[in-house]
């Protein structure tokens, strides 16, 4: 019981040093600032490639990206408290995937809270302006996706969140942008192959199509199943790629 409770202690000392961040003094702050243009035109990307296929991307998912992201440029940056903090290799592995989650579902917190208010603003400003209720909705039922939808719908969006977990993690900055630039391709080729086989039940009048909403019109195709089954072995080999690089970064005591 005192070693769970040591290691509880542990995990929240680590997740203190996030607040450190890291040393600029030595750093380029406008190599800093084209590193997180970068981050944000490639989930920017990411995030319309994944639009296509009318997977729902929404705040807390965006958050749980940007605490994946934001912990591993905290983490592998050095100088910095916490590559320096004294904790051994197999505490940082752990503790680097509960950090994460732990860091996305706070900053999807935060999103989500900043979109209330926001809203509620809004909401207020057009009140004020025309005396109508915003929030007065039509009852309309609501249409939900077909198990094999659902199925997809989750399936892709593991597979991206661990394919960018593991391509953080590389050793190279070479590695990762091949690894980066293959993903965005890959899942393009991916996205539109499916798109236009679904696609052809949806805008039959259309030869191409770049857009369709697949988790519903799945079940129409022939044998549904084959996307899915692609899907999970793509997706637990990002979910291998990630714990070994992980591991092989922190595999050492050396700081």
């Amino acid at each position: 019981m005192k070693a769970i409770k040591r290691q509880f202690i542990d995990f929240f000392n680590y997740t203190r040093l996030y607040r450190c961040g890291i040393n600029t003094t030595n750093l380029n702050k406008q190599k800093i600032g084209r590193t997180i243009f970068g981050f944000i035109l490639y989930i920017l990307v990411l995030f319309f490639i994944l639009s296509q296929t009318s997977n729902s991307v929404n705040f807390i998912y965006g958050g749980m990206i940007g605490g994946v992201i934001g912990v591993c440029v905290i983490s592998l940056s050095k100088p910095s408290a916490i590559s320096v903090a004294p904790f051994s290799p197999k505490q940082r592995v752990v503790f680097n995937f509960l950090g994460s989650a732990l860091i996305g579902i706070i900053m999807s917190l935060y999103i989500t809270a900043i979109m209330i208010i926001l809203l509620l603003f809004m909401a207020l400003f057009v009140f004020l302006i025309t005396g109508e209720n915003v929030f007065v909705f039509e009852n309309t039922p609501s249409v939900a996706y077909p198990a094999y939808g659902e199925a997809y719908a989750a399936l892709l969006s593991l597979f991206v969140y661990f394919a960018l977990y593991a391509i953080c993690y590389m050793s190279t900055k070479r590695a990762k942008i091949i690894s980066g630039v293959a993903l965005l391709i890959g899942l393009e080729i991916f996205s539109l192959i499916i798109i236009n086989l679904c696609g052809k039940y949806e805008y039959s009048f259309y030869s191409f199509q770049i857009y369709s909403d697949v988790p519903m019109n799945i079940t129409r195709l022939a044998y549904p199943w084959i996307p899915i089954l692609i899907l999970s072995v793509f997706t637990a080999i990002a979910i291998a790629a990630t714990i070994f690089n992980v591991i092989r970064q922190f595999k050492s005591d050396k700081v």
